[in-house]
């Protein structure tokens, strides 16, 4: 048996898992996040029938995605998280950057080496305990050339494995579309409500919705917020 989180145990005969992953905010911003979900293979169909069910039931077909809310995307994203929290097995992970624990001389003073650091180290977090498959689903961005974060996140998960006598492989680093893809979807919304915790922004709706959602013990079973700090300030 392999745990994804605590509380969640799933058999070993589950091979493959998807992680859908994205950030938000600046390496500059007060705080800066980076967030991914991990869903089972086995897991998929009971996720998507949930998003079914959901869509149906409030006639809702847009995205599911935090900065855009109103009442009406209020009541869809209230339920899909519900749902997925008390149903669905999967687990989730936010990094929370402060910049004053951030030097970025241990970085060059680059941004992006940044992004791909801290990126690794949510993502290694969320999987270094399974055994099996992972094809990981970055949010599409446009990114500049030099970054190699595709590139760096797959060398450098499976040689984390490797030297760490893991049991996980890295088969795939992929970009994905965030209004086409439901794990995406999924992961902004949690992403969003941690962001919410620490970032409070105005409006009713966002307010509510980090309220009803962060009050669910489902919610900290499933979802795991670290608070990074540098091994100096441990």
């Amino acid at each position: 048996m392999h745990p994804i989180g605590r509380g969640i145990i799933l058999s070993d005969k589950i091979r493959r898992y998807f992680v859908f992953q994205d950030e938000s905010g600046e390496i500059n911003d007060k705080y800066f996040f980076s967030g991914a979900t991990v869903i089972p293979e086995l897991e998929m169909i009971n996720f998507q029938s949930i998003v079914n069910e959901v869509r149906a039931e409030n006639n809702f077909y847009d995205e599911f995605h935090f900065q855009k809310i109103s009442k009406k995307r209020y009541e869809a994203y209230k339920e899909l998280l519900t749902k997925c929290l008390e149903e669905l097995h999967f687990f989730h992970k936010t990094i929370v950057i402060a910049r004053n624990d951030l030097d970025m001389k241990y970085f060059g003073n680059q941004d992006y080496l940044a992004y791909n650091y801290f990126t690794r180290q949510v993502i290694y977090n969320l999987i270094k305990q399974l055994s099996g498959s992972i094809y990981i689903y970055p949010d599409e961005r446009n990114r500049i050339k030099k970054d190699n974060f595709l590139d760096y996140l797959f060398t450098q998960l499976n040689l984390d494995s490797y030297y760490n006598d893991l049991n996980y492989h890295v088969s795939l680093v992929e970009p994905r579309s965030s209004k086409e893809n439901v794990g995406l979807q999924l992961n902004d919304l949690l992403l969003g409500i941690i962001r919410q915790i620490y970032l409070p922004a105005p409006g009713k709706y966002k307010i509510l919705l980090k309220n009803e959602i962060s009050c669910l013990s489902s919610f900290w079973i499933k979802c795991n917020i670290w608070k990074w700090q540098p091994k100096n300030k441990r």
